[in-house]
């Protein structure tokens, strides 16, 4: 029984040597092939640092462009608060001479119709008609050049700084 006793274990021990080797065998292939990837590895490594850099290098780009283009559009807004304002008291000058002009427009037609009322040609009567004249009476002439006297004063008279 003894026999058979080592000759079971030394097929036990013989089985186990074969299966270390087997083991051996794969370990040693999947090491090879690590070291062959390791190659590789090392190489994305060196590219995935470079794209990183790069990647740094882009966002401190872009940051640099953020902070001009953020300095250019409040330069552009101030810009266009200055043009708005400006347009904002032009139009407020232009709607007070609008107003001054509808002022001597009006006072103009009134002068007109006091001068066609004052004098409008009485009817003649039926026998001889008068010759009509050719001069205006001196009053109507003083009512226009009175009108022309307060256009031109009030074309003369600066609004905002400048001149209507």
């Amino acid at each position: 029984m003894s026999t058979f006793l080592s000759v079971a274990a030394d097929l036990l021990v013989a089985c186990l040597l074969v299966a270390c080797i087997v083991t051996s065998v794969r370990l040693s292939r999947r090491i090879a092939a690590m070291k062959a990837d390791e190659g590789a590895m090392r190489a994305t490594i060196v590219e995935l640092v470079a794209a990183s850099d790069r990647a740094e290098t882009a966002i401190a780009a872009l940051r640099a462009t953020v902070v001009d283009s953020e300095r250019a559009l409040a330069d552009r807004l101030n810009a266009a608060a200055r043009h708005t304002e400006r347009l904002a008291q032009e139009v407020l000058a232009g709607e007070a001479v609008i107003e001054r002009v509808t002022r001597i427009a009006a006072i103009s037609r009134r002068l007109r119709a006091e001068q066609e009322r004052d004098f409008a040609p009485e009817p003649a009567p039926e026998a001889a008609p008068e010759p009509v004249r050719a001069e205006a009476p001196p009053v109507a002439e003083d009512g226009l050049r009175t009108a022309i006297r307060l256009a031109r004063e009030v074309a003369s008279r600066r609004i905002g700084g400048r001149a209507a």
